[in-house]
């Protein structure tokens, strides 16, 4: 390993011999306190000590990677010891997790973890997804995400009760299981579902149980445009993907192509087998999307005046998810360039007195503006009246 130590070899040597007390107390200086954990314990901090050496030397991360690449395989194969003592294996684990915790982005993230830490960090997992569950349970999840989320639990659960999860899938799991946790307290129920996508799209969840979700949710977004139009709507979807590779360092499977390359080749084929259709079904396919329109609203203020025109009967659907998703699409507001049908239901529901007042303010500017243009005579006498 050139340079670097490797401070780990020492535990090793202790663990083969027949008698850890001769070698403990020969570690330990003499010290009879306690000099079984005395001297493992100390021979683990100099393994921390040693880790935190090499990341200040000057050695180059490829060779740190294959110096923590190296004491991660030693870690594994000391904890494959059947001969362990209780204290030895307890010390063992705790070394482990501060590798993994401390030194991650040093490891060959393929690596299997050994089967004893699986076992050790089991229980704190099962608790992770038991809470998550019974959160869950209070929203309205779609079924379809609720049941991809649960299929993904089970099958970690099954690879560690096999002792069979790479460290990759370890850390995924657990950056999942926190940030879900984080998100279900800051989330509200209307708004759920995009919730939990757009956390599992940034961390790059590319199981195709949740492409397929994401894939029929897309389509049933556009079936309130003419097939024409859906071919536009899907080009623009498309360009608005950006693959900059931010979150590429967490991925479900490192086998498939990352979620949004999935998604964005999706939509692409798609609109081309649909423009393909057209083509052949002499449909005249319109000018590209001229873009969103911007509305000097605020999103609670455009969902209010969505509610007026609902309630006055000026829409000609009783679907307000379908109004929802077409304001959503062709209309950006002051502070919000992309808008959510999400949450312009979520404002909906909780318009307050003030935005009301804004609103009704607006519309009647509107009526005044009616009434100069297209009634003037009516206009002056009502200032005539006003003045006398």
């Amino acid at each position: 390993m050139g340079p670097l130590k490797n401070e780990l070899v020492s535990v090793m040597e202790s663990t083969k011999l027949p008698s850890s007390a001769t070698s403990i107390s020969d570690c330990s200086s003499g010290n009879s306190a306690g000099p079984d954990f005395l001297c493992f314990s100390q021979l683990c901090e100099q393994v921390r000590e040693g880790w935190a050496d090499a990341v200040f030397s000057d050695a180059t991360d490829g060779a740190l990677g294959r110096y923590f690449n190296y004491h991660f395989d030693l870690l594994r194969d000391l904890l494959s010891n059947s001969q362990l003592t209780e204290t030895e294996i307890s010390q063992l684990l705790a070394l482990m997790d501060h590798l993994l915790l401390f030194f991650k982005k040093y490891l060959d993230w393929e690596r299997l973890l050994p089967a004893a830490y699986l076992s050790f960090k089991f229980s704190d997992i099962k608790e992770q997804q038991s809470s998550i569950k019974n959160v869950l349970n209070r929203f309205p999840v779609d079924d379809a995400l609720r049941k991809c989320l649960k299929k993904y639990f089970s099958g970690i659960r099954d690879a560690i009760i096999a002792g069979c999860l790479s460290l990759g899938e370890f850390i995924f799991v657990n950056k999942l299981l926190n940030e879900l946790a984080v998100k279900l307290k800051m989330s509200s129920k209307e708004g759920i579902n995009q919730s939990i996508s757009e956390l599992l799209i940034h961390l790059n969840f590319n199981h195709l149980d949740f492409f397929v979700y994401l894939k029929n949710r897309t389509k049933a977004e556009l079936a309130v445009f003419s097939e024409p139009e859906r071919i536009q709507v899907l080009k623009q979807k498309a360009a608005e993907i950006q693959l900059n590779g931010s979150s590429l360092r967490y991925i479900y499977d490192q086998n498939l192509a990352p979620i949004l390359v999935m998604l964005k080749g999706w939509m692409t084929e798609e609109a081309v087998l649909m423009e393909a259709v057209l083509e052949k079904n002499k449909v005249s396919i319109p000018d590209a999307w001229p873009g969103k329109i911007g509305l000097r609203l605020s999103v609670p203020q455009l969902a209010c005046l969505i509610h007026v025109f609902f309630e006055a009967g000026i829409y000609a659907t009783s679907n307000l998810t379908q109004i929802f998703k077409s304001a959503a699409f062709n209309y950006s507001t002051i502070k919000q360039e992309n808008i959510s049908p999400d949450s312009l239901s979520k404002e909906l529901y909780s318009i307050t007195q003030n935005t009301a007042k804004k609103v009704m303010d607006l519309l009647l500017q509107m009526a005044e503006f009616i009434k100069l243009s297209y009634f003037p005579v009516a206009a002056v006498i009502s200032v005539t009246i006003l003045c006398r």
